[in-house]
């Protein structure tokens, strides 16, 4: 599962419609990504113990959430976009959430194991 063999995956992974979306979020820069060392700079700021340096921390976190919900969104509508170009005649039911459950993961701990690099360009056909 870990080599991207479709054999070894779970049903919910299995197909070229699923393999794309893995690619399509694989190969993009998310806000996701910097979240864990913006949360542990809210989390010093929040325990300084200077009410301003907490103000600070707490403007962070909520620009962090704020980018993360707007990547999100930036996600869905090029996804789709790119989905109803790609694969016109295939159900797409259900792939949003996956994508977005993918996104939200760190990249070091996505199953199966990312198969494109940041900035890669993807295959054309994945059939």
């Amino acid at each position: 599962m870990k080599a991207g063999d479709e054999r070894y995956m779970l049903a919910r992974d299995k197909g070229p419609v699923r393999r794309f979306i893995r690619d399509f979020v694989d190969s993009r820069f998310s806000f996701v990504e910097l979240m864990v060392p913006l949360l542990i700079v809210t989390l010093v700021l929040g325990y300084s113990g200077n009410t301003y340096l907490v103000g600070v921390g707490n403007t962070v976190l909520l620009g962090t959430v704020l980018l993360v919900a707007f990547d999100i969104l930036l996600l869905r509508f090029r996804l789709r976009r790119e989905l109803a170009r790609r694969f016109p005649d295939e159900p797409t039911g259900g792939t949003t959430y996956y994508a977005i459950m993918r996104a939200l993961q760190m990249k070091f701990m996505r199953m199966p194991k990312a198969q494109v690099k940041i900035g890669q360009t993807l295959p054309e056909h994945y059939r």
